[in-house]
């Protein structure tokens, strides 16, 4: 396995609870935006938002919009690839993606929030 991956997903999973979003956000700044492996990676972590508490998805949010204000390719592959997940997830019967699909429709809605994504896109 490879460390960067380890610690991305130490940052998204076990960090965003306990740190601000704008720390966090400062972190993975730091990570190489040239590779795109490590942005599909990032954008696969986050999206698995079933392991996020889900109070913490706010945080997420925001953190995807600061991201997305410095690296807009990452925000604009981020919203493809939630509204194909979601729309996955609603089209097939499978109950064990219950949970992730829930919480990537808050996910969603906390996008909304945060402005990042206009709700006619769902309308």
């Amino acid at each position: 396995r490879d460390p960067l991956r380890d610690y991305i997903q130490k940052c998204v999973y076990n960090d965003l609870g306990v740190l601000d979003h704008e720390a966090l956000l400062f972190r993975l700044l730091k990570l190489p935006w040239d590779d795109l492996a490590i942005q599909e990676f990032l954008v696969r972590t986050i999206l698995n938002s079933e392991r996020v508490r889900f109070d913490a998805l706010s945080s997420v949010a925001h953190l995807v919009t600061s991201l997305s204000r410095r690296h807009p390719g990452f925000g604009v592959r981020f919203v493809d690839d939630l509204v194909e997940s979601i729309r996955f997830g609603l089209e097939s019967p499978d109950r064990r993606r219950n949970q992730r699909l829930i919480a990537q429709v808050r996910l969603f809605g906390e996008l909304c929030n945060c402005r990042f994504v206009d709700a006619s896109l769902v309308f």
